[in-house]
């Protein structure tokens, strides 16, 4: 089962890999030039300054992030290898 909590510090890299692998299984139609400019703009400009929700596990391992305003969501970004896998 994942539990939702405030992003930390600590998540920062996590949450880069959660958004690199998603963005790969998601967006084929970037090209590498393409994902790795994003990528530099994501991991530089966005991660550090938003404030996020994580799902975390039981081992308080992030499987997926997102970014909402109040009760819009924003972002939301599911590591490839936790997606499909449910309430665990």
């Amino acid at each position: 089962m994942f539990t939702l909590r405030a992003a930390k510090c600590e998540d920062f890299a996590r949450n880069f890999e959660i958004w690199c692998t998603s963005v790969r299984a998601t967006h084929q139609f970037l090209s590498a030039e393409d994902f790795d400019e994003i990528g530099a703009l994501v991991e530089k400009s966005y991660l550090p300054t938003a404030g996020f929700t994580v799902a975390v596990d039981a081992d308080d391992t992030a499987h997926g992030f997102m970014g909402a305003t109040g009760d819009h969501v924003d972002a939301l970004f599911v590591h490839a290898e936790s997606r499909g896998q449910g309430s665990r």
